[in-house]
């Protein structure tokens, strides 16, 4: 989908450039992970306020599984269900998580580079620890 990517990036159809660094995706990720009043920031790192579900759960580090869960709640808002359902017709959410974490498993420098942005933006700073890139689990958590 389209929110997944900054089109600005993308240069010579090299579309992993852009690929889970789309603006939507982004205020999504940050209205779910830091709060509301984050979302629409343009200044990297969280703003002073009442804390966030990651401060709440101490949790200081992006991981692909945060930007895929974001990126299922934006497929999810951006679609026509009035409930809830991993399956849009014959959209399936289950798959579409499961595509985002393993294409980060695959794209190891990529992955990297693009963790490194999201925790910069996110949280003000670049991780001390290397990003831990999950392989894909079965997810029953999704319906």
């Amino acid at each position: 989908p389209s929110f997944m990517y900054e089109g600005a990036l993308i240069v010579n159809k090299n579309y992993a450039r852009g690929f889970c660094r789309g603006p939507m995706l982004l205020s999504v990720f940050r209205a779910l992970f830091t709060g509301t009043r984050t979302s629409r920031s343009k200044a990297p790192g969280p703003l002073p306020g009442k804390a966030g579900v990651a401060k709440m759960n101490k949790m200081n580090l992006v991981t692909p599984r945060h930007i895929a869960y974001a990126a299922v709640m934006t497929r999810f808002a951006l679609n026509s269900q009035p409930l809830w359902s991993a399956h849009d017709g014959k959209y399936d959410m289950r798959e579409f998580f499961k595509a985002i974490v393993n294409f980060f498993a695959r794209k190891e420098d990529w992955a990297s580079e693009t963790l490194d942005w999201w925790n910069e933006i996110v949280f003000g700073k670049k991780p001390k620890k290397s990003n831990e890139i999950e392989d894909d689990e079965d997810d029953e958590d999704m319906d």
